[in-house]
């Protein structure tokens, strides 16, 4: 890496706990800072801001993001800086018009923000040089791709269709065909957007990520070129950390607790719902492959 770039682990895809408990993995690592969705980050200065008031104003420290003396500092480095983020179908909409060059997007802040954070995190972590942003927002992806000065390793965090869509339904009380057509146009958009760019990438079980995790963090190390402790629960929980946004049950926890499979889906969806989401998603299992 030169001198000059900046290293960014992006966690693509993925759901609620799934990117949570794996950003909070590799932010153990000496060399990675795990900053949470940072797509959130100029949202966080506007606490009325809708949908988004309740989780993503918090840091994992335990304060909101407004009031945390790390988030604090970066702020005042950079004031009224703006990171990107393409919500939802319009998201998806300028990102599909940007490839045909049909659009151009505004210029955002983001690798002034990353150089805040990053130069906040040494002040925690001497050895960090990589940033972990879990926003996995493909739009937002695309948007960082276009920064030279950015050293990007992208990660392909891929969950069950059961537990993805069980997740969301409980998160936001209604919906059940929603998010199952989410999950499959969330995870074909990106499967075929790596791999029409033919960018380096690794796909990620979040089912094997708690059920085998020695394995899965293993190729993921391998692909990183980083080195997890071997104690990283532990490290987790007593190290210093700044997650923005995230699962809210682990930022009450405020650490990494234990790899704990949530298959609650099991119990909580009806035969019927399973029934419709095999059917609709079992043409799309070749996206677990790389």
């Amino acid at each position: 890496m030169a001198s000059d770039q900046i290293g960014l682990i992006y966690i693509l895809g993925g759901g609620h706990s799934g990117s949570t408990v794996l950003s909070m993995i590799l932010g153990t690592a000496g060399q990675v800072f795990n900053a949470g969705e940072i797509k959130f980050f100029g949202r966080h200065r506007h606490p009325d801001a809708p949908r988004w008031q309740e989780v993503s104003n918090i840091c994992i420290c335990g304060q909101d993001a407004a009031g945390c003396p790390f988030w604090r500092e970066v702020i005042r480095l950079g004031p009224d800086l703006e990171a990107f983020y393409a919500q939802g179908a319009k998201g998806y909409l300028n990102l599909i018009l940007q490839i045909a060059r049909l659009y151009s997007p505004p210029e955002f802040d983001d690798t002034s923000i990353l150089r805040h954070i990053l130069l906040c995190a040494q002040q925690i972590k001497p050895d960090v040089t990589t940033i972990l942003d879990m926003s996995k927002n493909l739009p937002r992806l695309h948007q960082l791709l276009r920064q030279e000065s950015l050293e990007t390793s992208i990660l392909f965090l891929i969950r069950e269709p059961y537990g993805y869509v069980n997740s969301y339904r409980k998160r936001h009380r209604k919906g059940f065909l929603r998010w199952v057509l989410q999950w499959i146009l969330v995870n074909v958009s990106c499967k075929a957007y790596l791999h029409l760019r033919g960018l380096r990438h690794h796909i990620v079980s979040y089912e094997n990520l708690i059920t085998t995790p020695q394995e899965e963090l293993a190729r993921i190390e391998d692909f990183l070129a980083i080195r997890l402790p071997e104690n990283y629960l532990e490290e987790s929980r007593k190290q210093e950390s700044h997650v923005r946004a995230g699962n809210p049950a682990m930022i009450r926890s405020q650490a990494l607790t234990g790899l704990i499979l949530d298959d609650s889906w099991k119990t909580e969806l009806s035969f019927f719902q399973v029934w419709i989401i095999r059917a609709l998603t079992f043409p799309f299992g070749f996206l677990t492959r790389g």
